[in-house]
């Protein structure tokens, strides 16, 4: 893996923000290595594998990921950043049909933003297309805790991160793997990333899971997968028809 010396110098290859931007960025995203990284690397070997941070930002995961791993974002001045530090990444609106790569990938890291996109499980068909057969979907996503937990938060003046204004869904952990499950993944595993990195937590972990804010679902496509006969797709859109072939009353052409 990546040592914090490398991060440090790829960093300080980025010119085009000032110094004192360039710090602090470093400061908050750089400077330590997440949980969420730390457990996708020593877990399930992402710093050895070809991987898409489907929403780059900075780059501050893409970094740490295997050879040829590249990033996606829809924002220019986060794209520069990483771009700047040598990190392979390309602007994209991931509400549209998704760029072309030159290979499937080995993971998908899709962190922070599946409860911000108009259509969750139109995304989730379009990363099948572009993960190997055997290859983990990654989502991270916040979610609602037990009522007590909410409860407990907002009393203590904290403001859970599932109720953030852009937010346009809202899951718990069980809710999610329904939803994954649903797109034609088999769910692996279920962990809140910051419990798993804890020592002296993780024998702890199915127990703090449903309080934690935030929850990592790592998924793989499931083979051969077909909706159910009962679930007639008559209404797919013209925007979603790249995910068609899965549908069984897809006519290869016409309207489904």
């Amino acid at each position: 893996m990546i040592t914090q010396a490398q991060v440090r110098a790829q960093v300080d290859r980025v010119t085009s923000y000032p110094q004192a931007e360039r710090e602090r960025l470093y400061r908050k995203y750089f400077s330590t290595q997440s949980s969420t990284v730390r457990y996708l690397c020593e877990r399930h070997g992402f710093d050895q594998k070809r991987i898409l941070d489907a929403t780059c930002s900075y780059g501050y995961y893409l970094i740490y990921f295997g050879a040829n791993s590249e990033g996606l974002d829809g924002n220019l001045n986060y794209l520069r950043f990483a771009q700047e530090m040598g990190l392979k990444a390309q602007i994209a609106n991931i509400e549209e049909p998704l760029p072309a790569f030159d290979a499937p990938f080995d993971g998908i890291v899709f962190s922070g933003t599946l409860e911000e996109i108009l259509s969750p499980h139109v995304l989730l068909m379009r990363f099948r297309r572009i993960l190997n057969p055997d290859g983990l979907l990654c989502l991270r996503v916040p979610v609602v805790p037990s009522a007590w937990a909410d409860k407990l938060m907002r009393l203590c003046g904290l403001k859970p991160g599932y109720d953030a204004a852009a937010h346009l869904y809202f899951f718990t952990p069980k809710l999610l793997e329904l939803m994954v499950e649903r797109a034609g993944y088999d769910v692996i595993e279920t962990v809140s990333t910051g419990v798993w990195a804890n020592a002296l937590l993780r024998p702890l972990h199915r127990l703090l899971l449903p309080m934690t804010p935030v929850v990592t679902l790592m998924c793989r496509p499931r083979a051969n997968f077909q909706y159910p006969p009962v679930r007639e797709m008559k209404f797919l859109p013209e925007w979603a028809k790249d995910t068609a072939p899965f549908h069984q009353d897809y006519d290869g052409g016409s309207s489904a």
